[in-house]
Order: structure tokens, then C-alpha cells, then sequence
């Protein structure tokens, strides 16, 4: 997997480097950790304005949780159709 760098999360995002770290552990991605980071820090990115219309903090964490989920998995599942 090619991955260009993407900056850390600053200011309020950087909450979601926790969601990121937390997102990795549990779906136990081996060697490229960095790399599935840098990931989810590109869907942060990608997702940014969508959190701005969202009123409540819970709201905007479940949504970025689950943007970021997706992600992974539907880079797993592109791996998988690519290696078959």
C-alpha cells in the first residue's frame, strides 16, 4: 500500500489521532502501523467539513469513528479482491 504522508492532526482534531491509535489496536494491523495512521488521518481531513454541521460533540466522534472504520475496511476488502 502507497501511502503519501499527511500532516499530523492539530487543534480540535487532534482528538481523533486517539480514535486513529484506538481504531488500529483493535483490528490488530501488524507492521505498517504508521501507515494505516497516516490513512486515517487523510479521512480526518477528508471529513472535516462534514463535522461542522454536526451539533454535538458524540455526534461528530461516532461520525468520525465510523468514516474512519469504513475506510479500513473497505481498503481490507480492496486488498483482498487485488490479491485474489
Amino acid at each position: 500500500m502507497k501511502i503519501a504522508l499527511v500532516c499530523p492532526l492539530t487543534g480540535p482534531l487532534k482528538k481523533y489521532e486517539l480514535i486513529i491509535d484506538e481504531i488500529v489496536r483493535e483490528m490488530g494491523f501488524g507492521g505498517k502501523i504508521e501507515e494505516f495512521k497516516q490513512e486515517g488521518r487523510k479521512i480526518v481531513y477528508r471529513e472535516e467539513d462534514e463535522l461542522y454541521s454536526m451539533s454535538t460533540e458524540e455526534m461528530k466522534d461516532a461520525y468520525m469513528d465510523r468514516s474512519i472504520r469504513d475506510h479500513y475496511r473497505n481498503l481490507f476488502s480492496h486488498q483482498s479482491t487485488n490479491q485474489s
